[in-house]
């Protein structure tokens, strides 16, 4: 038990400096979201509960590192923690909620999942900016959410086999316990 949670520690961190450090998986300026891809793959093998909780710590850490935004030609300084949060909490549960209807190790049923819950993170992530910051630009729906989504989808084949093979997802009838 505690070492199932050392490990999802773990793996959230090292999703969390692939995400931020290594600029190797950068395609045209658009970067994966390895902390989503991490929030869904234990979505899918674990249940909504550890989407939750684990899209809240990614979207924590992102808040923490990008939360904090200076107004451009001011002093001014806001702060926005948990736009991050919701979007990512958000894709986990939902994630966790599909996990039962599809088939939990099908390569299309994984770039499915990933495509439509990156393109809801990346919807509600559009929707929170242009709430609190008032200044976000509609085609940020085609050059920069769409491409993501595409671009997870696609490593989410190759990235949930590493995953699966260094997490094993655990059998279904201890899911069913939760």
């Amino acid at each position: 038990m505690i070492l199932e949670k050392i490990i999802i520690i773990i793996a959230v961190f090292l999703s969390y400096f692939l995400q931020t450090s290594v600029e190797f998986f950068q395609l045209g300026g658009i970067k994966p979201d390895f902390l989503l891809l991490l929030t869904v793959y234990y979505s899918i093998h674990k249940g909504e509960m550890y989407g939750i909780w684990i899209g809240f710590l990614a979207g924590l850490l992102q808040d923490i590192n990008l939360g904090v935004m200076t107004i451009s030609g001011t002093s001014q300084v806001r702060h926005f923690l948990g736009i991050n949060i919701l979007p990512k909490s958000l894709s986990g549960y939902l994630a966790g909620k599909f996990a039962d209807s599809i088939q939990r190790d099908s390569n299309f049923s994984w770039f499915i999942l990933v495509f439509v819950f990156s393109i809801v993170k990346g919807l509600l992530l559009f929707l929170l900016t242009a709430i609190f910051h008032g200044n976000v630009a509609a085609e940020m729906l085609v050059t920069v959410i769409l491409p993501e989504s595409l671009y997870n989808a696609i490593l989410s084949m190759l990235w949930f086999r590493v995953l699966y093979w260094v997490i094993p997802p655990m059998s279904a009838q201890s899911r069913e316990v939760r």
